[in-house]
């Protein structure tokens, strides 16, 4: 008897002590998950102002543009602004991100966001120098903005606004980089390629290209000290799909630029405490085609000493470039011949054409193949056979030879046949008519000695399958491809060792008057801000593809809206919270406004691939 009694007594034992140790692993999964900065980051309001600058609002640029005296900064650190401005004005500085689809949030504003400046009279630009092409605006400072201590690192983008005159509400925008915290380095580092934002940058009159410079000349020197010429470029081209994806996502990540690297090259290679460097990777973004020797030097530090790469674009580290003027002028003669320095290493060419060659083949397993003409349609990449079994395919629904429309074309890579890299394993295939001629893209993996993965995507058209916005030239109607995010997920959370569907924590029961569905509120008493209010949605992990549909506010009958207080799309990753913006019509802003409350229903229906139909029930009073 005594020895039943024990017995029972240590599974007794054993058993709080297994639940004991449940319950402390699963609240170290909760505080990291509640510690994920970018996830608390973009469950912030956002602001849809920051769209004015780049398509809704965008002023002339002889009434106002300007730039910024750095391409990054740090948290603590002060930015410079240098702006021309023919009436009163002021600085909105925001940044970008996911923000329950918003895309922005307003951070700062110069000198207030209720105050502005008096107009700012600076020098015309000057003509381009004849020697070099080089043109350097040369303006005064005009704004400083002290990046707050506990910024998030991410691309931020500074609005000169007009605030008075024919041209008042209108916009022009300059993107710069906030650095992470050098005490908390990322798993995820993203570096902004902003060499090739100025080297295509045709501000007074010259960029590193004839086709848009004058005399179809173009220039061997360009400044970082000028404005953009385009209002919706560069990032908004190829570079703002994915950052709204990691950063919906809620990845570990932070940002730095070219120049950063070319400085710093040991930042390529700082990790989170206790994270193996084959628990970590660096991500390039969009079009980054121009690397200085330090830069590409430092790429290949990276792999060789363990740490994952992955090349998001395409038509990468094509040309060797250097820096002078401190990092603000960027060099490229784009022929060995032409290039005045004596040092065969830093010429400005081609990296397959220096003595010896560095083709990027080499580091990323594909280099630049073909150019898209304009109005050619694009290609679609093909699963092969080989890679369908491939662990990144989880989860995704994507088979063997099934298409992924619109993801190859602009520019795109391919394997070079003898390049000198490891075995490649091909993940994704393009062979076909591209540009008016035959041609074949890859999407490719390979894996270094030291345990390095790297992967490139070979299309500048993939990122545009992680996030529907439209860009300045994605043809209207293009989305994201739910696979290829998924397939992205895997890749990402197997680079930096973090499980890709890692399991929601347990809901709490929800009050008896809002029914646990797709749609819960931030609130049972919600607070009308700007004319909209503010609700929470999600789609079930189990869901194939985004759930899509409507949400509705309004008074309901029979279980239908009758009279609609606001209306919102859905369009929802399956097992991620996102915060669904409600603008209220112009009828329930007067009843608000005369009764002080507004007692509404929330509807929401959504559906997955299959058709899955979910329809939740909620109230809520606007105050």
């Amino acid at each position: 008897m005594d020895g039943t009694i024990a017995t029972g007594r240590r599974a007794a034992i054993a058993s709080i002590q297994s639940l004991t140790l449940a319950l402390l692993a699963f609240a170290f999964w909760a505080q990291a998950a509640s510690a994920n900065a970018i996830t608390d980051e973009n469950a912030r309001p956002g602001d849809p102002g920051w769209q004015a600058g780049v398509s809704t609002l965008v002023a002339p640029a002889s009434e106002i543009e300007g730039y910024a005296g750095q391409a990054s900064a740090s948290p603590g650190d002060e930015v410079q602004f240098h702006v021309r401005a023919a009436d009163r004005y002021r600085v909105v500085i925001y940044r970008l991100g996911w923000y329950g689809g918003v895309g922005g949030r307003r951070v700062a504003c110069l000198p207030s966001c209720t105050s502005d400046r008096a107009p700012a009279s600076q020098q015309a630009p000057p003509a381009p120098d004849p020697a070099t092409g080089i043109v350097r605006a040369g303006w005064s400072a005009t704004d400083t903005f002290r990046v707050p201590a506990d910024a998030r690192s991410g691309y931020y983008l500074a609005e000169f606004v007009l605030t008075a005159g024919s041209h008042a509400g209108r916009a022009r925008p300059y993107p710069f980089i906030v650095r992470p915290d050098a005490s908390s380095p990322p798993s995820l580092l993203v570096v902004a390629p902003v060499n090739t934002w100025q080297a295509y940058n045709n501000w007074g009159g010259k960029s590193l290209y004839g086709f848009n410079s004058t005399g179809s000349v173009a220039a061997n020197h360009v400044s970082f000290d000028r404005p953009y010429a385009s209002a919706n470029g560069p990032v908004l081209e190829w570079e703002i799909q994915a950052v709204r994806y990691l950063e919906r996502n809620g990845e570990d990540v932070g940002y730095v630029t070219d120049v950063d690297v070319d400085r710093q090259p040991g930042v390529l290679t700082e990790m989170p405490t206790g994270l193996a460097p084959q628990h970590g990777a660096v991500v390039i973004l969009g079009h980054s085609e121009y690397w200085s020797k330090r830069i590409r030097d430092a790429y290949d530090a990276q792999v060789a000493g363990g740490r994952n790469l992955v090349a998001l674009g395409a038509d990468d580290g094509m040309w060797q470039v250097r820096y002078e003027d401190a990092d603000r002028t960027l060099v490229e003669y784009r022929f060995a011949a032409a290039d005045p320095s004596p040092d065969p290493a830093t010429k400005t060419a081609s990296f397959d054409s220096l003595n010896p060659p560095r083709p990027v083949c080499e580091l990323l397993g594909v280099e630049f193949q073909g150019l898209e003409r304009e109005g050619s349609p694009p290609g679609a990449y093909a699963v092969p056979p080989a890679a369908a079994s491939d662990p990144w395919f989880t989860g995704t629904g994507l088979v063997a030879g099934d298409l992924l429309p619109d993801t190859v074309g602009t520019e795109w890579d391919s394997v070079v046949p003898g390049c000198n890299v490891p075995p490649l394993t091909g993940l994704f295939q393009f062979s076909g008519t591209l540009g008016g001629k035959p041609t074949r893209a890859d999407a490719v993996r390979y894996q270094t000695p030291s345990g390095a993965r790297v992967f490139s995507a070979g299309s500048l058209r993939f990122e545009w399958g992680l996030d529907d916005y439209p860009g300045p030239t994605r043809p209207s109607g293009e989305t994201a491809n739910v696979g290829l995010e998924r397939f992205v997920e895997n890749l990402l959370h197997d680079l930096v060792g973090a499980p890709s569907s890692p399991p929601p924590p347990p809901q709490q029961p929800p009050p008896p008057d809002i029914p646990f569905g797709g749609v819960d509120l931030l609130s049972k008493v919600v607070t009308a801000k700007h004319a909209a209010v503010r609700v929470s949605a999600w789609c079930p992990r189990t869901a194939i593809g985004r759930c899509t549909g409507t949400l509705v506010l309004g008074k309901r009958r029979s279980g239908r809206i009758t009279v609609r207080f606001g209306r919102a799309a859905l369009s929802l990753i399956p097992g991620v919270r996102s915060t669904i913006r409600v603008r209220l019509t112009r009828r329930a802003r007067r009843t608000l406004a005369k009764h002080g409350q507004l007692r509404a229903w929330v509807v929401a229906s959504a559906h997955d691939r299959r058709g899955l139909t979910q329809i939740t029930l909620a109230r809520l009073v606007i105050m």
